[in-house]
């Protein structure tokens, strides 16, 4: 897992956002840009910002910009509707093998952390968003992982386009919607039962 402590990790983090192509400017992928920007401003200006290490301390987390995105299977996902809760986005596309492989350990933190407090969502990054092809390819992806949580996508039209390094990328949320982590590449689950736990406990 690489962290974004050290001016390269800020660099390359800044190189992938240089990637991003959006083909419209509607809210949803507006939301997005907004997410990872404000999350390279907070790392890049602040030496004690979020890295590998540990949780961001509370007085110095910022507050995630609210997301609404279209829903799998209908509805839309709305960031504000979990507030109370420990939220973790996960950025991810069919494509991507690391996202494939940590698939496992999300699917476990989501059902054992679940009941006590946290939500997790997965933004799918596949060019196009919700086509046909997609939706196959997610549907099978969700029956072959027994994944139970939301998956979300950006409206038809746009499109987030990072380098193959760029994703798995998960954002991890606290009770009060503050970024109090950001693990870019796969993660596995001891380290997230651990954050999500301590974030928990908070009070």
């Amino acid at each position: 897992m690489e962290g974004l402590g050290s001016d390269e990790g800020q660099q390359r983090f800044a190189s992938r956002l240089g990637r991003l192509v959006l083909g419209d400017r509607r809210r949803t992928m507006l939301a997005v840009l907004l997410v990872l920007l404000g999350i390279l401003s907070l790392v890049s200006h602040r030496s004690g910002g979020i890295r590998a290490g540990g949780l961001t301390p509370v007085g110095e987390r910022k507050t995630m910009p609210d997301m609404v995105l279209q829903q799998v299977g209908g509805g839309e996902w709305r960031l504000g509707d979990f507030r109370g809760k420990v939220v973790l986005v996960n950025l991810w596309a069919t494509w991507c093998g690391p996202c494939l492989e940590e698939v496992p350990g999300l699917v476990q933190v989501a059902e054992s952390m679940g009941p006590k407090g946290l939500a997790v969502m997965g933004l799918s990054l596949d060019a196009g968003g919700a086509t046909a092809e997609n939706l196959g390819k997610i549907g099978r992806y969700v029956q072959r992982y027994g994944v139970k949580y939301p998956i979300t996508f950006p409206e038809a039209g746009s499109q987030m386009e990072f380098g193959v390094d760029g994703i798995p990328t998960s954002i991890l949320v606290d009770r009060e919607g503050r970024v109090a982590k950001l693990y870019v590449g796969a993660v596995g689950h001891e380290v997230l039962q651990r954050d999500v736990g301590a974030l928990l406990t908070e009070r």
